[in-house]
């Protein structure tokens, strides 16, 4: 990868959908703003954890370009439940599991998308036992690329705010997917983005004392004169 850092690799696959695809994700964005940051912040953090598990420029492209699509499908679920703030019914959230399989049905139509970016948005919803949706695949049937989206788009949806509740913090996001491991999640993926949040808290720490000096040296301003 060089020096291609992955938030520049999502940037580059986003620059090259096409108008129709772009128009979409723009419309998703107005029905359901909880998912305009959500799919680039899933994207880049898919990339890294890709990055962690030394997959190649090639896959780690595919990757980012499903993260950006992952939820294209919740164009066809009805607003009132997308934004609904409280508990879902049980028809409400059969409503919401349609949205994995739409998503590819909409990318296979507008046509020119790999196989393995429409796989990435028809399964971020399966889980390793077999349990999630809309297939019921399991740990046999998702590709890498697939479980690392996974682990990246319940992370992220866990510690952002919803419509239905208060974002959780970084402990408690990766204490659910350690719990959950081995049954929802690959166990590899999930030590992989510990790996990154780790390399991120690392860097923040290296900053401040650099960023402290710095406003410490800054010049003050010279008193006004009458």
């Amino acid at each position: 990868m060089g020096d291609l850092r992955a938030d520049e690799l999502v940037a580059h696959e986003d620059a090259f959908l096409g108008a129709r695809v772009r128009a979409l994700l723009v419309r998703l964005g107005e029905k359901d703003p909880s998912t305009e940051g959500h799919t680039r912040r899933v994207a880049t953090l898919a990339v890294q954890i890709g990055e962690q598990l030394g997959l190649g420029e090639g896959r780690l492209r595919q990757l980012a370009l499903g993260g950006l699509l992952h939820d294209i499908g919740k164009l066809s679920v009805p607003d009132e439940i997308l934004g609904k703030p409280g508990r879902l019914t049980e028809a409400e959230f059969f409503e919401i599991k349609r949205h994995p399989a739409a998503g590819r049905e909409l990318l296979r139509e507008l046509g020119g998308f790999p196989s393995l970016v429409l796989d990435l948005v028809e399964s971020h919803h399966e889980r390793i036992d077999g349990n999630g949706y809309p297939n019921q695949a399991s740990a046999a049937g998702l590709p890498l690329e697939v479980r690392i989206l996974t682990v990246a788009d319940v992370y992220d949806a866990l510690t952002a705010d919803r419509v239905y509740r208060d974002a959780w913090d970084r402990e408690r996001a990766v204490g659910l997917l350690r719990e959950e491991t081995g049954s929802a999640f690959d166990q590899a993926c999930v030590a992989a983005l510990e790996a990154v949040l780790a390399s991120e808290r690392k860097l923040t720490v290296e900053r401040l004392p650099q960023r402290s000096a710095a406003l410490t040296a800054a010049p003050k301003p010279a008193a006004a004169t009458a």
